[in-house]
């Protein structure tokens, strides 16, 4: 492999770069008064969590349904419904999914203290609020996911319904549709849960905080520092991925957003001095992985682990140093 990096391959890969950040993505591009709509929803949002972060949380349904009253509309106005979905506008589908998510979560943080003084007691039209919300909750995470996390949540919803029907250990005596909706909608151990409640707290800011650095163009600096440490060693352009994932992975705990922002120059660059494609795209996927566990800025289970072991977030970082430094040194 050639051990120096030319200007022309530098420039080619600049070119593809910017190619690739000009296709269209999995979300739609909203123009005008919906644009305008959507930048004033993450803008409130983003106000809402600094807010709370300065000043303590609220009680812990309000923030969560806040939270998400915020997320499941822009889900829906934002990732078409399929691939022959338009890409310029939201459907009036879309539009009334947004609204019906954003009022059932609304209902909950208007309705909190009802809710926590009812000693478990539940209206009619809270069940038929909460069947609507949980079937959106499935239909966002469809469309941002995909169809594999949606039929796995579902099938422990059967097993929540068909318990008398389970063989042996895990027998049990199931649950009542209502019930099941009750503890989904209107308690924290269900979709308002602890994973709901570390997104609402803990990794919003971060995201934020890495989505600042990224529009910043914090990754390019990462780039170009790679680039001048190891450029010029054999193999340069792959250990330049490596190391500008790694760089990336300290502001970011996404792999596709590590992979979008370092691999959209880096994989050129490999391609373009004589990396097979698939070998180089492998390189940066696999480096990209490793952006979960670098800190201080790590994947989603960090913050879970955090607060499900009821220990400060810091001590996850350091237990985390050592292995995201070995696994960047093994790649």
């Amino acid at each position: 492999m050639t051990t120096r990096i030319s200007a022309q391959s530098v420039a080619d890969a600049n070119v593809q770069a910017r190619q690739l950040r000009k296709k269209p993505g999995k979300r739609r591009t909203l123009t005008g008064a919906v644009g305008a709509l959507i930048t004033v929803l993450a803008v409130a949002l983003a106000v809402f969590q600094l807010y709370t972060a300065f000043f303590g949380v609220l009680p812990t349904m309000r923030q969560r349904s806040f939270h998400v009253a915020f997320i499941l509309p822009m889900i829906f106005l934002l990732y078409p419904a399929a691939k022959r979905s338009p890409r310029d506008r939201a459907t009036a589908l879309d539009w009334i999914f947004a609204i019906a998510s954003g009022a059932c979560a609304l209902y909950v943080f208007v309705a909190y203290e009802s809710i926590a003084t009812r000693a478990g007691e539940v209206y009619g039209y809270e069940l038929w609020l909460g069947g609507v919300f949980t079937a959106l909750v499935f239909i966002a995470g469809r469309r941002v996911l995909g169809w594999p996390l949606p039929i796995f949540c579902f099938l422990f919803l059967l097993f929540a319904y068909f318990g008398r029907s389970m063989p042996g250990p895990i027998q049990h005596f199931g649950l009542s549709v209502p019930r099941i909706i009750e503890e989904l909608y209107l308690t924290t151990d269900g979709l308002f849960g602890l994973v709901t409640g570390v997104s609402a707290t803990y990794i919003y800011l971060f995201v934020l905080f890495g989505a600042f650095l990224t529009s910043t163009k914090t990754s390019d600096f990462f780039n170009d520092i790679s680039m001048a440490l190891t450029g010029h060693l054999k193999g340069g352009p792959a250990k330049i991925s490596v190391l500008s994932s790694a760089l990336m992975g300290t502001i970011s705990g996404s792999t596709s957003a590590n992979v979008a922002t370092t691999g959209a120059f880096t994989i050129p660059l490999m391609k373009s001095i004589g990396y097979e494609p698939h070998f180089a795209g492998a390189v940066e996927a696999a480096a990209s992985t490793g952006g979960q566990i670098m800190p201080p800025v790590m994947g989603a289970a960090a913050f879970i682990i955090a607060d499900t072991l009821n220990i400060p977030y810091t001590q996850v970082l350091l237990c985390a140093i050592v292995t995201a430094l070995l696994y960047f040194w093994g790649i």
